[in-house]
């Protein structure tokens, strides 16, 4: 009796396309599209901190209005992880099979710099160069060949971090003039292997009223010569 209950309960999430695992409302998470999964990684609820980390198999087939029937996928590891929210992630290495994560929300030190390998599901804290004791949030990352670079961020950061992901050295630098952008929330975009473009963001600080930066002038960071320039874009 007891046996065939379970075997109808099983039938009917089949059938219905239910799943298990449904991951909780939230914001500034990190997100990457990887092969045919989208690996999310902590955010926030409200004012609570998340440190959960899943992905969704879009290879399968499932209803886009319906969560329940969607291919979520609950990989965080049973000793836990940090939470992390506001933070960059990059995939990179040979294979494209590491993803790094990039500070966050009070993510200083040690903890700035998180690996999380696709091949072995491992995570690790790579000893890098560099200990960041300055808060970056709201930031993005950009992969060019074995560089990994990443501009500004809260708090009132105006400078750029380059990660040499072969031997996991950190440089930072600040290229002149100091571009006009938003130091956080922007959009960094790779152009041609040797350029990232800058759109959007808002300079540094918490109050809302804070301006946002413009479209008619865009910054463009020239990876080869380390130099900054402006498109006007009217």
């Amino acid at each position: 009796m007891i046996k065939s209950f379970i075997i109808i309960i099983i039938y009917f999430f089949i059938i219905n396309g239910v799943n298990t695992f449904v991951p909780s409302p939230r914001a500034e998470q990190a997100a990457l599209l990887v092969n045919n999964k989208i690996y999310v990684y902590g955010g926030v609820n409200e004012r609570t901190k998340l440190s959960d980390f899943f992905y969704l198999d879009i290879s399968s087939s499932f209803i886009i209005n319906n969560i329940t029937s969607m291919p979520w996928v609950n990989i965080t590891p049973p000793t836990g992880l940090s939470v992390r929210t506001s933070s960059a992630a990059c995939i990179y290495g040979k294979n494209k099979n590491q993803i790094v994560y990039i500070g966050g929300d009070a993510i200083v030190g040690d903890n700035f710099t998180t690996v999380y390998d696709i091949t072995t599901q491992q995570w690790s804290i790579p000893k890098t160069s560099a200990s960041f004791t300055s808060n970056r949030k709201l930031i993005q990352c950009v992969v060019s060949e074995d560089d990994i670079y990443v501009y500004g961020g809260l708090e009132n950061v105006y400078d750029m971090i380059k990660l040499d992901t072969l031997n996991l050295s950190w440089t930072e630098f600040s290229p002149g003039p100091v571009a006009p952008i938003g130091v956080q929330s922007y959009r960094a975009i790779l152009l041609n292997n040797a350029s990232i473009l800058y759109i959007g963001g808002q300079p540094g600080g918490d109050v809302p009223t804070l301006p946002y930066s413009s479209f008619d002038k865009l910054s463009m960071y020239n990876i080869n010569n380390s130099t900054w320039s402006l498109i006007v874009s009217y």
